[in-house]
């Protein structure tokens, strides 16, 4: 079984252990998960470890997701995949997220087993 180096960048920690549960229940690879609540954090971290795969909250706080994004994709140099999630997003959002260079896009409140199954095969590989 391949194991993924994850990190989770949501600020709310419900969601962040939500997310940690989906993901062992997919049964499809074992996880080393990282979880931050920051967008300073997560510079932090990617700073200094490399991941498989990002999952990266739209609202965290007073910041915004989509700067992190924006400044992950003009800053990393090897581009870590990343998996744009939130409760608040609209196609424009959406839209955006994968614009700036998302791999994929999860709605927290519609997301399903499925779904977030395929999201993490078609990241990854």
């Amino acid at each position: 079984m391949k194991e993924l180096n994850i990190m989770i960048v949501d600020d709310d920690k419900k969601d962040r252990v939500v997310l940690v549960e989906k993901l062992m229940s997919l049964n499809k690879y074992s996880y080393d998960i990282v979880q931050v609540n920051s967008t300073k954090r997560a510079m932090e971290y990617l700073d200094k470890y490399d991941f498989d795969l990002v999952f990266l909250d739209f609202m965290l706080g007073q910041e915004n997701g989509l700067q992190l994004l924006m400044d992950l994709t003009k800053k990393q140099k090897k581009k870590t995949p990343i998996i744009f999630i939130t409760s608040f997003g609209n196609v424009v959002v959406k839209e955006d997220s994968i614009a700036i260079g998302a791999k994929a896009y999860l709605n927290k409140n519609e997301m399903t087993l499925d779904d977030l199954s395929e999201a993490v095969r078609k990241t990854i590989h």
